[in-house]
């Protein structure tokens, strides 16, 4: 969806319609929206969802990493290229972690899951055996 303001004049009609008074416009076809803005009287107006989007920061949750242990934030911290020359606390050292913005990745699947149904309840040691 293309979001078109009028910027020239009281109103324009033609490929789309827009007035001083509502002076917003909306068309799902790129050409409609290129011509408009060539015409000199629309300006495109980026998507604020899109905008909040791309300027969103994300943190690992610091109530998940207190739950490893250090030497496991230390192997992450590695991971990350963090520098923790001169951490001695975990709480430090979560700190230093959370502080570093990550991009958000796809949901990880699990492989080794088994699905056993919704019926299916707890296997016994048997069934896992099976597998």
């Amino acid at each position: 969806m293309y979001h078109l303001r009028l910027i020239k004049a009281l109103s324009y009609t033609g490929l789309v319609s827009a007035t001083q008074k509502n002076p917003d416009t909306f068309t799902e076809d790129k050409a409609i929206a290129d011509d408009a803005v060539a015409s000199g009287y629309f300006t495109l107006i980026e998507d604020e969802a899109e905008e909040e989007q791309q300027e969103a920061k994300y943190h690992l949750d610091k109530a998940q990493l207190d739950e490893m242990k250090f030497d496991d934030l230390k192997k992450l911290a590695a991971d990350m290229g963090i520098d923790i020359t001169g951490i001695k606390k975990k709480a430090d050292l979560v700190d230093a972690i959370a502080a570093v913005e990550v991009e958000p990745g796809e949901p990880v699947d699990d492989e080794n899951e088994v699905d056993y149904g919704e019926d299916a309840g707890s296997p016994t040691m048997i069934e896992l055996q099976e597998q």
